[in-house]
This record gives structure tokens, sequence and C-alpha cells, in this order.
């Protein structure tokens, strides 16, 4: 959603096309309630992304499976389009920042320094945040390797900080031997992700991370400034939610976000209150919202 218009954006991967929806209130005809802000429904195709539109109008692009969408303060667009994350801006023109639509695979990431946004190729698909507008940054995971990284621009909008870094997570090859990385748990980039699905950005600049292998795991952690890491939703359960029926895999209503049991989350988003909603996709798209105190 525009930050500031409170416009609605919507990807669908199976059209392959971001729209816009005209209407949020009750409209007769939902069949006209949107428009195309990008893609044709043409595939981009791997090896081929000279022919993908970048540079040209988006609603002339071709697109690979388009999601993750977020809007800035400034109305530009961002998603996540395959390994690749894409930008429209204010005219309507499209470019990729990141990735490229290639089968090749992806580089390591340096474990303790910074690294140029064009050495940077991210696993399929990459979960894209929502805009901070404190620092002016975005963050996106790469699920796969259980990494997070920001991305800064300047007060005109233009992409000028192309860095990019490990904020939370730590690979296999970033390993540091003689280190007990379950004792610096705490500490964010020393911590082990599992399978972050979803990440979303306070105001204040609090990173929060859905974690989730379907089974027993299911929890969100937060991030702080200081950048310690904790988990704040979602108690681990004894039994497999994705294949025991019996498993009981939602429960914590009234109670503290710690203790509640989910199944999935797979989106957050923050409000600027600070509430977090989690859209838990396991329990049917059940979405809750975590404060400071019980949900």
């Amino acid at each position: 959603m525009d930050p500031v218009t409170e416009s609605l954006y919507l990807s669908d991967t199976n059209t392959r096309r971001v729209y816009k929806v005209k209407s949020l209130s009750e409209t007769k005809d939902l069949a006209k309630n949107y428009e195309v802000v990008a893609g044709t429904g043409d595939q981009c195709l791997p090896f081929d992304q000279s022919h993908c539109g970048d540079g040209e109008r988006a609603s002339e692009a071709s697109l690979h499976s388009p999601r993750g969408i977020t809007v800035d303060k400034h109305g530009f667009i961002y998603f996540v389009d395959g390994t690749m994350i894409r930008k429209i801006d204010g005219h309507g023109m499209i470019t990729t920042l990141i990735g490229s639509n290639g089968l090749t695979s992806t580089q390591p990431l340096s474990c303790d320094a910074g690294m140029d946004i064009t050495q940077v190729e991210v696993d399929p698909f990459p979960t894209l945040s929502l805009f901070q507008p404190g620092n002016k940054c975005q963050s996106f995971s790469n699920w796969n390797s259980s990494l997070k990284h920001t991305i800064c621009t300047s007060n005109h909008a233009s992409l000028v900080v192309m860095r990019v870094r490990i904020i939370a997570g730590r690979p296999i090859h970033c390993q540091v031997p003689g280190i007990d990385h379950v004792l610096v748990s705490k500490v964010a980039i020393h911590s082990t992700l599992e399978s972050a699905r979803a990440i979303g950005i306070s105001h204040s600049g609090v990173l929060y991370i859905a974690e989730t292998d379907e089974r027993k795991i299911n929890r969100i952690q937060q991030v702080t400034t200081n950048g310690e890491i904790s988990i704040i939703a979602g108690a681990p359960t004894d039994c497999d939610c994705k294949i025991d029926p019996n498993c009981d895999c939602f429960s914590g209503d009234g109670g503290y976000a710690k203790d509640a049991k989910l199944k999935a989350p797979s989106s957050l988003a923050v409000s600027p209150d600070g509430t977090l909603y989690i859209a838990d996709l396991g329990n049917i798209v059940f979405v809750l919202s975590v404060r400071t105190r019980p949900i």
C-alpha cells in the first residue's frame, strides 16, 4: 500500500502483472476495479533480460513472476520478480535494481562487510519488506540462504547507497571457529534463521522476521536497532503441523504472543503505531495483530 495516497497494489504471479486497485470501498463490478501497472502477461525469459522492458513503460514490460510488492513515500513501487528486484518510478518506467534473470548460482555474500549491489545475486524468491521512512532504507530476505540485506536511498529518491550487508542470519561459510553460535544467538548477525519467509520494518527501525519450516517451527523474531534478535511470537510445537492432523497449531488469542501457536506465517506488516500484523497462512490466512502485550 502507498503510505501517502493509501492506494493498494497487488502482484499476481499467474497473470504476470502488477495491479492497482481503483477503489477500496464496496464496488458493484469487481472486474473493473483495477488497472494494470506493470506487465503485458508475457514472460520475461531466462537470459533474455534485454527484452524484459527495463528502461521502458512498466505496462509494456514482460515479467517473470511478480510478488512481494511495496511502495515508498515517493510513490515508487518495488517488487520481487523471480531472481530480481524491480522498481517502477513516478513516470511509470521500470528498471531492475538487484539480480538478473539468469539461471546462475548465487554468489556468497561478504560475512562482515558490505558488498557492491552489482555483485549480488539473489535466490528465487527473495522477500521484499515495507519501506522504512526513518532512514530511507529497504530490506529484503534471501530466504534460501537465510540472509537479510538493506538498500538505502537519498532524499531525492534516487538509489545512491548501492551497498548490501547482512543484518541477520549466519550462513555456513561465515561460521567463526571457536564461537558457539548458540550462545551468541542474541546477536542477529550470528543467529541461525529457519527459512525466513517474510520481513517487516517498523517506523522506529525494528526488523521483524517470519520463519517457518511448516512443521514445528513457526515464529516471528525481532531485530532491534542495536542488533539483538529475539522471539516475540510463535511457540514451538512438539508435534508436526504439516502431517499430524491432531497437532495444535493455532492457539493463543487473548494471551501473550510469545506463547501463541502459529502455522506457516507468510506475511508481515507494521502500522505507524508499532502494531505488527501477521498473515498466518497455515490457519487459512488468519490475520492476527501483535502488540507489546497480549495478542
